[in-house]
């Protein structure tokens, strides 16, 4: 599959889900009290780099875009 391919199909599933999960009958649902709790706590955290981008000099990229697609590489 090519890398745009690849792009658009993640973003459309993302949106797909966003759509889903903004419905009345989602946002009103009751939601587990202790899952809640966790997901608040885990969100709170800072995301971690990949191992790659460790010891990456991110001071060179250009750019955010620059920066996202090194992200998701590899």
């Amino acid at each position: 599959m090519a890398a745009g391919r690849g792009q658009t199909l993640w973003l459309s599933m993302l949106v797909e889900a966003m759509e889903r999960f903004s419905a009345p009958e989602w946002r009103n649902a009751p939601c587990d009290a202790m899952k809640l709790a966790g997901l608040r706590d885990q969100l709170a955290r800072p995301a971690a780099l990949p191992s790659h981008l460790l010891n990456a000099d991110l001071g060179s990229l250009a750019t955010g875009i620059d920066l996202i697609r090194a992200l998701t590489r590899a």
